[in-house]
């Protein structure tokens, strides 16, 4: 399947899916191992595997670009912030999920980032704490009080000053 032949509707139903094949499935299997057969691409069951694969393909196709996905969303936070060098700034919701807090804080504590907090709904308080920032780190409606940021203006000046950019939608989906 060339999933660039297809629109977006057929796409969001169709990728990921395995080849069409007599008896084959239609859907690919769940797999919950998490030791595999040693050799192949993956290796091990927490790195990745077939079910993942089928959702990162899927994504990817819908979003026109590569895709990751984790177990938790707290694994993908984790691995958002580890990317950051040392003494990075980053701009971040006020208020947020409690395990992104506690991380946001316990890093800045140790020293291996700066953390600015705004409030996301004062639109004018988040462009003016972003010079200098690596990352602006935002949760969009915010958890718990759902606060909701302007992301397009947000983002906009975000991109022109070169910062990073990640949103936690969780509440909105």
């Amino acid at each position: 399947m060339n999933d660039e032949t297809y629109h977006l509707e057929t796409l969001a139903i169709t990728a990921g899916r395995p080849t069409p094949s007599p008896d084959g499935p239609i859907n690919p299997p769940i797999s919950l191992n998490a030791t595999l057969h040693a050799g192949g691409p993956i290796g091990y069951g927490r790195y990745g595997n077939e079910t993942w694969e089928a959702l990162e393909k899927a994504i990817g196709a819908l979003e026109n670009g590569p895709t990751l996905v984790f177990p938790s969303g707290l694994a993908a936070i984790s691995t958002i912030f580890s990317l950051l060098p040392i003494g990075a700034v980053v701009t971040a919701s006020h208020q947020g999920y409690s395990g992104t807090m506690a991380m946001l804080h316990k890093l800045q504590e140790t020293g291996r980032i700066e953390v600015r907090y705004v409030h996301v709904a004062d639109t004018e308080e988040v462009i003016a704490a972003l010079p200098g920032t690596a990352l602006l780190w935002i949760e969009s409606p915010t958890n718990p009080s759902l606060e909701i940021a302007d992301l397009p203006t947000i983002i906009e000046a975000a991109k022109k000053l070169g910062c990073g950019v990640a949103v936690d939608n969780t509440f909105a989906t």
